[in-house]
């Protein structure tokens, strides 16, 4: 009997890890790529995206004691961002820990949610959804996490 030739592709999906990983790996670059860096390249460009923009210093000027203070604020939440991804990665992609990347995930939601409140009672309103969404992604992530286990006939 002649052995069935699935192609490349058939030895790269038996090793992806299940659905709720693939998506917590996501969001882990996502925190450090986009979220994290993003924000420690250019804080000013980071912090109108967040909903809290600061005053930027203009080019040639100095910048004045309190942009030093409102850029080094949002360089801090852009920290909190690479932490929280080098978290979610280490548990997805080392530790291979799936109920501790479903705690690390759905726990990212207490900041997301801190967020939605500062920025609806401080910043610009109409971002505030980003931040529920944001809050709601971790929830659900973190709940299928801990809720399906990799030996579960779903997968």
């Amino acid at each position: 009997m002649a052995s069935q030739y699935q192609g490349p592709g058939a030895t790269l999906w038996a090793h992806m890890p299940p659905p709720a990983e693939c998506l917590a790996i996501l969001v882990g670059c996502a925190e450090v790529v986009v979220f994290g860096l993003g924000g420690l390249a250019n804080p000013s460009d980071f912090s109108n995206g967040y909903g809290l923009p600061i005053d930027a210093a203009t080019e040639g000027v100095q910048a004045t004691q309190s942009q030093k203070t409102q850029s080094a604020l949002v360089k801090a939440i852009a920290s909190r961002h690479v932490q929280n991804g080098a978290l979610i990665l280490t548990f997805g992609l080392y530790t291979r820990n799936r109920t501790a990347l479903g705690f690390a995930v759905a726990y990212s939601a207490i900041s997301a949610l801190a967020d939605t409140l500062l920025v609806k009672n401080n910043g610009v309103d109409s971002l505030a959804g980003g931040h529920v969404i944001a809050a709601l992604n971790s929830l659900l992530v973190g709940g299928a996490l801990l809720y399906w286990k990799r030996d579960d006939k779903i997968w």
